[in-house]
């Protein structure tokens, strides 16, 4: 996997992104806010971010930053063991996301702002692999 390949389905202010991979697709969804002044990225392994996760996003939307939320894992791969604890598999998709990022924000699809990563749990090592090969985190 090389780079990632996407799709983008607006609806109501959402963006759902389905982002193309070796096992099927990735799933994300971008809420802009108007003139926010960064990106946060909440970085899930399940196909579906938790409750706690949804609310942390809603929270930072009302604060005025926008939020991706983004699951590394695809839906087929949620049922294979152990993956969730892979973490040079899942940086180096959290990874290529990234750099996928900062193309969209060169080539004027996203505005160019500064941009985070939040993850929990099983998640947080693969968040600070990858944030340290990214130095605009």
């Amino acid at each position: 996997m090389d780079r990632l390949e996407t799709a983008t389905l607006t609806d109501g202010g959402e963006n759902h992104v389905f982002i193309n991979c070796e096992k099927g697709f990735l799933y994300g969804r971008l809420n802009k806010v108007p003139d926010s002044p960064g990106l946060v990225i909440l970085v899930g392994d399940t196909h579906g971010l938790g409750a706690s996760d949804r609310q942390l996003g809603l929270a930072l939307r009302q604060a005025g930053l926008s939020v991706f939320e983004l699951n590394l894992l695809t839906k087929v791969e949620t049922h294979y063991h152990d993956i969730h604890h892979n973490v040079p598999f899942l940086a180096k998709r959290l990874g290529l996301f990234l750099d996928s990022v900062k193309a969209q924000m060169e080539e004027g699809v996203l505005p160019y702002q500064p941009y985070g990563i939040y993850a929990a749990n099983d998640v947080s090592p693969v968040a600070i692999r990858a944030a340290a090969t990214h130095a605009k985190c």
